[in-house]
């Protein structure tokens, strides 16, 4: 679709072992998640998170629907197992909530890949994204929906995202925001005289 996009490798996956990641891009491609098994040795909280973290995309209708699949295998012993004594109906299985998706590629990543914050929520009218916004001058107020971003900026503020672009925002009072929580900020730009940027915010307020 022309858009970026941002490929991270096995390992920087949560609790995945080395041996594991260097076995499954040994034994690649994969059309299904019954050949990985019958590939690739894996412990159960490895192929747990690698369908979590959408590492195993693909392989399934969704996330929720590999995690079944992977649970029938593990009850069946074994993947040829299963094939022997196929299941009567085929049980439909709804697909991981959007919060679920989030909360998991946090967690197993340290950060969202497939989905913003933003996903969980209503941005309100009239809210302005961050790529779009460049009239980024003058004292006149704007709207931005988004969220803060992990990491120290060297300095004062904190980085704000949507997902699409990031700024630095300061204020003149304390901020107690927390880190992926999706907020509608309010605030004008300003620049230093070395051509710096960043956004004063005047108001937060969380969107839920």
């Amino acid at each position: 679709d022309g858009q970026p996009q941002l490929w991270l490798g096995l390992r920087w996956i949560r609790d995945l072992r080395r041996s594991s990641a260097r076995a499954i891009e040994a034994a690649r491609p994969f059309r299904t998640l019954a050949e990985l098994l019958e590939r690739v040795s894996l412990q159960a909280k490895e192929l747990e998170h690698l369908i979590q973290c959408g590492a195993l995309d693909g392989l399934g209708e969704s996330r929720a629907a590999l995690l079944a699949e992977a649970r029938a295998f593990s009850r069946a012993g074994s993947t040829h197992q299963l094939s022997l004594f196929p299941m009567a109906e085929t049980i439909t299985v709804a697909a991981e909530s959007v919060a679920d998706r989030l909360a998991w590629e946090n967690r197993l990543l340290g950060w969202p890949i497939s989905l913003t914050p933003l996903d969980l929520v209503t941005v309100p009218e009239g809210a302005v994204g961050l790529r779009s916004w460049t009239a980024r001058s003058g004292d006149r107020p704007v709207r931005l929906a988004g969220y803060r971003l992990p990491g120290y900026t060297g300095g004062k503020g904190f980085y704000f995202s949507d997902g699409d672009d990031y700024l630095l925002v300061r204020s003149d009072e304390k901020l107690r925001l927390t880190t992926w929580q999706p907020v509608l900020l309010e605030g004008r730009w300003r620049e230093d005289s070395w051509g710096g940027g960043w956004l004063l915010a005047t108001a937060i307020t969380e969107l839920d």
